[in-house]
């Protein structure tokens, strides 16, 4: 008879045999390393259904099989099994119930569920242990993914005014089209289709959105999220019509704006603004961020060793937009009479610190109003006074270095339409005289 000893019992008699095989079981090494703990974990988790099917089989009632074939409609031979579908907010499982009146009944219930609620894919992982696939991680659309990118890898390689820039040609122009998109969903017919519809726009303008769009499904590609990058295809074309320069202003035009300048009553800061626009060629962030350090008046040279740009109000100063914007350009004797009273140091516009986009809008501004500039912007005055070189006969490297073109196609296209207009003006001449 058992005796009761410290709360717990124990035999009398005790098989020699079977006390040895205990102790010599007890002493054997447990491999409870993380690995194994993880495989067994895995297989208890892949073999829960299972084993509740099993559990069911012992539940089985012995007249279960004979009932069904009689029709017995009773409530109680009814099998159940609880089916976890997923988890709520507060981590706590969900369950759905699921029954027949036999095995197989049961069973095409529970794969029923598992299917209405996409639970499959557990038992389809790329490994024999059938891992899960996580499907917050299934393909993101356009926006969702590119977001993401940019704000990683992209923006913070850019200057702030680029960088705005191709954050502008991402909401306005790329996410309205492709954003809603799953990123595998894209065909190269989907981009082909958008180039399409920016037809209108500048050429540099859709080539700019098209090279974005090609880095993002690029990196897409890269993080194996689409299996081809369909911006790759050599049938993609831009179609854009849109031209890529504003005209130039005409000489006339230009040599209006200068007689107007002598007359009309502008600031200091509005005069040398307007000047600097005309006679350097200089682009809008390289005039605001010029120092009278820079100018070297015995030599009569302009150096341009900065940038600023205004990804808001307030001024920011960076390089020059390309290594090659680093450079030399004459100083115009007319331009050093509009400069004057000259300065000892610090910027030009501004003393101390380049002035703000706020206060660069109402110069120009104020400028407008008392002289016709034709409507020029500042790239207009830049384009007009690299037209001029070509028209003066500087030969095309030159004008390359003076303008601070990194590729000397730019150059070339700007000198190209200058010979252009030489071209059609020497066909009037000699139609007027043929007609004379």
């Amino acid at each position: 008879m058992p005796n009761r000893k410290n709360n717990h019992f124990t035999t009398d008699t005790v098989n020699p045999e079977k006390a040895s095989a205990a102790n010599s079981t007890a002493n054997l090494p447990v491999d409870i390393s993380p690995e194994k703990l993880y495989t067994l974990s895995r297989l208890l988790e892949q073999s829960a259904p299972l084993l509740s099917l099993l559990e069911n089989c012992k539940s089985l009632p012995p007249d279960g099989l004979e009932s069904e074939r009689k029709g017995v409609s009773d409530m109680s031979k009814r099998l159940k099994q609880r089916v976890k579908i997923g988890v709520n907010e507060a981590g706590e499982p969900i369950y759905k119930w699921a029954d027949g009146y036999s095995i197989e009944e049961l069973n095409d219930n529970i794969v029923r569920i598992y299917i209405e609620n996409g639970l499959l894919a557990r038992f389809s992982g790329d490994s024999p242990m059938g891992r899960k696939i996580d499907r917050h991680k299934a393909c993101p659309t356009f926006e969702e993914y590119t977001r993401e990118w940019f704000e990683t890898f992209k923006g913070p390689t850019l200057k702030p005014t680029t960088c705005s820039g191709y954050r502008s040609n991402l909401a306005k122009h790329i996410y309205p089209f492709f954003g809603k998109m799953k990123l595998a969903e894209i065909t190269t017919e989907d981009i082909q289709r958008f180039l399409n519809e920016k037809e209108s726009l500048a050429r540099n303008t859709v080539h700019t959105m098209f090279i974005l769009l090609g880095e993002a499904l690029e990196s897409a590609y890269e993080d194996k999220l689409i299996s081809v990058d369909p911006s790759k295809s050599k049938r993609l074309a831009i179609t854009s019509k849109g031209k890529t320069e504003r005209d130039a202003l005409r000489l006339e035009q230009l040599r209006s704006i200068i007689r107007a300048m002598s007359s009309a009553s502008l600031s200091d800061d509005e005069r040398r603004l307007l000047a600097l626009f005309i006679f350097t060629g200089m682009r809008r962030g390289e005039v605001l961020g010029l120092k009278w350090e820079d100018i070297d008046f015995k030599k009569k040279l302009i150096h341009v060793q900065r940038n600023v740009t205004y990804p808001h109000n307030q001024p920011i100063i960076t390089t020059t937009k390309t290594k090659s914007g680093k450079r030399a350009i004459p100083l115009d004797d007319r331009l050093t009479e509009f400069l004057k009273p000259i300065g000892a140091e610090g910027y030009i516009l501004g003393g101390d610190q380049p002035i703000t986009n706020m206060v660069f809008r109402r110069l120009y501004d104020s400028i407008e109003k008392q002289i016709n500039l034709y409507s020029a912007t500042p790239h207009v005055f830049r384009h007009s006074y690299i037209t001029n070189l070509a028209r003066a006969d500087i030969d095309l490297k030159t004008i390359q270095r003076i303008s601070g073109h990194a590729n000397i196609s730019t150059t070339l296209n700007i000198y190209t339409h200058s010979h252009e207009e030489e071209v059609q003006a020497a066909g009037e001449k000699l139609g007027r005289l043929l007609g004379a």
